[in-house]
């Protein structure tokens, strides 16, 4: 079942190339009750930023097509500059 904690993000995007971390990670969040999507890769990665909102974003810095805070600069980035997140 769930596990009940008040400070469960609702929405979360977990980006990791290991598949092994990323199931681990969406595993745990999703018996907290977040709602999780994943990416294994920087172009999914951006798509998702830049198409959905999310609470909280558990980003890989170093993948082998992308550097992690190149796609979350990018993914920051709305209309005019605003933060999306």
């Amino acid at each position: 079942g769930k596990v009940p904690w008040a400070a469960a993000p609702e929405r979360v995007l977990v980006v990791d190339d290991r598949d092994d971390v990323l199931d681990a990670l969406v595993s745990v969040l999703g018996e907290i009750g977040a709602v999780v999507e994943h990416a294994r890769d920087g172009r999914t990665a951006r798509d998702l930023l830049t198409s959905r909102r999310f609470d909280l974003v558990l980003l890989d810095i170093d993948m082998p097509d992308d550097h992690g805070a190149a796609i979350l600069r990018d993914g920051k980035a709305g209309p005019n500059g605003a933060a999306r997140f």
